[in-house]
């Protein structure tokens, strides 16, 4: 784990690739964090993540904050990642977003390990519905958020506004 400004982290980091990389920032309701979400950002990641390594960003809200949530998808894909979009409810956030991605040409797929003992909540159908997105919530392609155009900033501050 890494506890330190991200970017400015990656920017120096000449060390081996990591097979997994978990990024749980704050929201990017401001310019500073907003760089944290640019493709700038996740091709500086992407340069991390090892050969078969996977990506997860949590990525927001789909339901209050949809444009910030397929913003932050179409962000990751935009650095040459392939992506799969997933949400869950999480009791003290509501319907939450995340991205998961890895290099190459095929989707990373959500399953669990062939040795992944009985879970209370979890199980390959319902992780297999969290792909799937409501049909008023649809699926959309947005430009990525860059340094020049951080529009996740404003995405973020008119899904609070909702």
């Amino acid at each position: 784990m890494v506890v330190a400004d991200a970017f400015a982290w990656l920017r120096e980091y000449r060390g081996a690739a990591f097979d997994a990389v978990i990024v749980d920032l704050p929201d990017p309701d401001t310019p500073a964090l907003g760089r944290l979400y640019s493709a700038e950002f996740y091709g500086l990641v992407s340069s991390a993540l090892a050969p078969g390594g996977r990506l997860v960003v949590q990525s927001g809200s789909p339901y209050s904050t949809p444009d910030a949530y397929w913003r932050t998808v179409s962000t990751v894909r935009s650095v040459g990642l392939s992506v799969t979009p997933y949400h869950v409810f999480v009791p003290s956030f509501g319907d939450w977003g995340y991205t998961l991605a890895r290099h190459g040409d095929r989707a990373p797929e959500l399953s669990l390990a062939p040795q992944t003992p009985p879970l209370r909540f979890l199980d390959a159908d319902t992780l297999a519905a969290a792909a799937i997105f409501p049909r008023d919530r649809p699926p959309r392609e947005l430009p990525p958020s860059t340094l020049d155009a951080p529009h996740i900033v404003d995405d973020m501050r008119r899904g609070y506004q909702r």
